[in-house]
């Protein structure tokens, strides 16, 4: 989306840190060459400059002291000052990587509610789309069924609360 509606992102993925990583593995999708060295062709310092000049000012990068999902939407909510008015996006990745902090007498399932409330206003004030990179429960030993949107993790309002939601599941060769 960046590179063919010329998109901006704001991201969270605290599992692609440092941020250089990050940078790095984008570029390489941009550039279409790997980044470090190995026996294939290299991006070049030309197609390196090149590429960081496609990223200026199109990706802000969350990276919150207290990463909430609260703290992210704050931060994120940079990603339409960048300039004239141009599709945006925010991608946490994943979920299980934020704080949270349920309120003295709310459940995980009041919790999830109110978090998914918060983005979709958020998304609708910003204009922007939102994804979310959230993993279900660990399946049973032995179990090897296809996952849904019930199974993330802490609630089933990943189910009832989601605009869409796409489940990706690996089938486990050694499940009998």
């Amino acid at each position: 989306l960046r590179q063919r509606e010329n998109w901006r992102f704001a991201i969270y993925s605290p599992e692609h840190w440092p941020l250089e990583l990050h940078f790095s593995h984008i570029l390489e999708k941009y550039i279409g060459k790997p980044f470090n060295p190995g026996p294939t062709e290299r991006m070049t310092e030309a197609e390196l400059d090149d590429g960081l000049k496609w990223m200026k000012g199109r990706f802000i990068f969350c990276k919150p002291e207290r990463p909430s999902i609260f703290a992210i939407l704050k931060e994120a909510s940079e990603i339409q000052s960048y300039g004239p008015a141009v599709k945006a996006g925010v991608v946490i990745d994943p979920w299980n990587e934020l704080e949270h902090k349920r309120r003295r007498d709310e459940t995980e399932t009041d919790y999830i509610g109110r978090a998914i409330r918060a983005i979709k206003r958020f998304a609708k004030q910003n204009d922007v789309a939102f994804w979310i990179v959230a993993h279900p429960t660990k399946p049973q030993k032995g179990v090897n069924t296809m996952p849904s949107l019930y199974d993330v993790s802490d609630s089933a309002n990943w189910s009832n609360k989601a605009d869409y939601g796409l489940v990706y599941h690996r089938a486990d060769k050694t499940a009998n």
